[in-house]
């Protein structure tokens, strides 16, 4: 019988790791792919998810290991790869005027002996605690744990993580990754110029708050769609927003999305006067499951039986169960507030103005939070019903 391992994750230079933030933005956009099919709003951290997934890719082997690899973008020499994953964070905790948090943490049942390899690559490269808890006996004690331990990370942000049912008696280990955001705009909104406007959400109009400013944004316009820039104040980190044309619509923006898209849309901006107006968010998913999304994109033999951990355990007994992720967005008129969580369960298995120009978000759009330095997605998603 296999055991189960959670990881959870919260919602990064060399030459090296600009090539490496490539390949994170391209999972980030394939990610994304696999889940525009869902209705409704989507939000998450693929750096989030990267993170998460790269404690677990130190732990595997054989073909789990190139099949985590490939999905993930990761490569396969770990050390050199993954120090890139301290450098981006090392750089982005410079930025004082944006608030920027990460933790990593390990639970591990009482009775479960994971390699000391595995253990202090985890506390080296990703500042990793480890926590020992009592999953056979009190499994639900540990996720509540868990979950204050993520909600305290987070600034309260992520509450219940995981839900209850999501740990067991066969699960040997949870990885936890959190991320947290918070950034001043460049400029702030006025708080007198919000106003209650019409959001026009696929199921019916929906009367909203809006954040409302005149003034020097990068901004660009095609046939298809509207972008503008909006930045954090003293930083690289950005809030990019797509607008589809009411005519293409968000399937045709959608089907474009890709990092090379982005390049090219961001690469065309140029500073104009925009007529900038943004609904006023506060948004948390609900902790949904993403596991699926990665088996499709093809990394299924890490969720079977005949998955590799022998990085973990000496024992070829582990597998991943489950993963869920949570988030958290906010647009105030001061700024941009985002955290989300991510859990992996490695189980034991079971047998079986008048001239400016306009960018109305009035309508579905798409966002990006991004460090442009870094090249990073730290996070992304598309609203379609605001405060829902």
């Amino acid at each position: 019988m296999k055991k189960n391992i959670l990881i959870a994750v919260l919602f990064a230079s060399t030459s090296a790791f600009g090539q490496q933030a490539a390949k994170n933005s391209d999972f980030a956009f394939r990610l994304y792919s696999e889940m525009k099919a869902t209705p409704g709003n989507i939000i998450v951290s693929p750096n989030s998810i990267s993170e998460a997934m790269a404690m677990v890719y130190s732990g595997a082997g054989g073909t789990t290991k190139e099949q985590i690899a490939k999905t993930m973008g990761f490569n396969m020499n770990f050390c050199k790869h993954f120090k890139s994953f301290k450098t981006v964070n090392n750089s982005l905790a410079k930025t004082k005027s944006v608030e920027l948090y990460r933790a990593n943490s390990i639970w591990v049942e009482s009775t479960f002996r994971p390699k000391n390899s595995f253990i202090r690559k985890n506390t080296k490269l990703f500042g990793a605690a480890i926590f020992k808890t009592d999953f056979l006996n009190n499994a639900n004690k540990s996720r509540k744990d868990i979950n204050l331990w993520v909600e305290g990370n987070t600034k309260n942000r992520i509450m219940d993580l995981l839900p209850e049912g999501s740990i067991d008696n066969n699960t040997r280990m949870v990885l936890v990754n959190s991320i947290y955001f918070y950034g001043s705009w460049e400029t702030a909104f006025s708080p007198k110029a919000t106003q209650k406007e019409t959001f026009n959400s696929p199921s019916k109009p929906i009367e909203v708050n809006f954040l409302h400013a005149n003034g020097e944004y990068q901004f660009n316009e095609t046939e298809d769609y509207k972008i503008v820039e909006v930045p954090f104040k003293g930083s690289e980190v950005v809030l990019l927003a797509f607008l589809p044309s009411e005519t293409a619509g968000m399937t045709s923006l959608e089907a474009q999305l890709s990092p090379e898209f982005v390049k090219q849309a961001s690469a065309n901006l140029k500073k104009a006067h925009i007529d900038l107006k943004l609904p006023k968010i506060k948004l948390e998913t609900e902790s949904v499951r993403i596991d699926k999304h990665l088996a499709t994109m093809g990394m299924p033999l890490a969720f079977s039986s005949d998955a590799d951990f022998s990085g973990i355990s000496k024992n070829q007994d582990l597998q991943i169960d489950k993963i869920f992720h949570k988030a958290f967005l906010e647009f105030t008129e001061e700024g941009a507030e985002a955290a989300a969580a991510t859990a992996v369960i490695i189980s034991r298995t079971a047998i079986n103005p008048k001239d400016a120009l306009r960018f109305w978000a009035n309508r579905p759009f798409i966002f990006l939070i991004w460090d442009k330095t870094n090249n990073v997605i730290l996070f992304m998603g598309r609203i379609e019903t605001p405060n829902a």
